[in-house]
């Protein structure tokens, strides 16, 4: 969401449950996170006084078995700096050459209690850095390959020069992440890399499986390997189930 000139948020969250009643826990989180930031007295770069205050609008709009998770960042494009808050969201991962660094979580899922505080991380980001954000459909399936979490996986495949782009990236995690289980579960990832020139913000996100067209030179599919082996083996023991398609590690 562009907030003005300098300033772009970059947002992803995730509802508790699923159908029509997840929808609605999403359009109120939409409304809550579009007012705190387009209309509500706080400077976006605060973005643990804006999370206190959509978690404060979320605890009176939510019954209390419901309840949303929320990565939120603010991206600067004068600055180059992100200013970011987690709330109960899975850790995105901050990817600096080979260096992988968790942006933890900063405080409970929203939703849950009126009193609840968060902090927030600044970060000064450089050319050539990426940033991965998942759901944790995403993690839960990834979890069944042989990588086991979104860390391992991504920090095997930058270790090959064929994923070292952010397309090539995003299109492995996500296949990965498809073809480990075939749960009905929402799954969602956006990765951003920080680029020289005008464009200094490049973004690749993926949505539902059938708006997803994964280029051919990155699936898994087109190198003949089972999914959850995508990457040159690692000296890892790990045997092939070929019931459900995965490879799981010994322990």
């Amino acid at each position: 969401m562009r907030i003005d000139h300098d300033r772009t948020a970059i947002l992803l969250g995730d509802a508790t449950g699923d159908s029509i009643p997840a929808a609605l826990i999403r359009a109120h989180a939409e409304g809550a996170i579009h007012y705190s930031l387009m209309h509500a007295d706080i400077n976006p770069e605060e973005t643990d006084m804006l999370m206190e205050n959509i978690n404060r609008s979320l605890c009176e709009l939510l019954s209390d078995d419901h309840f949303f998770s929320l990565f939120l960042g603010i991206w600067n494009e004068r600055t180059r700096e992100l200013s970011c808050t987690n709330a109960g969201h899975p850790a995105p991962l901050l990817v600096r050459g080979n260096e992988f660094q968790e942006i933890k979580s900063h405080g409970m899922l929203l939703g849950v209690l009126m009193t609840s505080r968060y902090s927030n991380s600044t970060l000064k980001l450089r050319d050539g850095d990426q940033l991965i954000v998942f759901s944790d459909g995403i993690s839960e399936s990834i979890s069944q390959t042989r990588y086991q979490t979104v860390r391992q996986l991504a920090k095997r495949a930058r270790a090959q020069e064929r994923y070292q782009s952010r397309e090539a990236l995003s299109d492995l995690l996500w296949e990965t992440a498809i073809f480990a289980d075939d749960r009905d579960d929402d799954r969602s990832l956006l990765v951003l890399e920080i680029a020289t020139g005008e464009e200094n913000f490049k973004s690749s996100s993926n949505g539902p499986v059938t708006d997803r067209k994964v280029h051919p030179d990155h699936s898994p599919k087109s190198h003949g390997e089972p999914h959850g082996q995508v990457l040159q083996p690692d000296g890892t023991s790990v045997s092939y189930d070929p019931r459900t398609d995965i490879v799981f590690p010994h322990d």
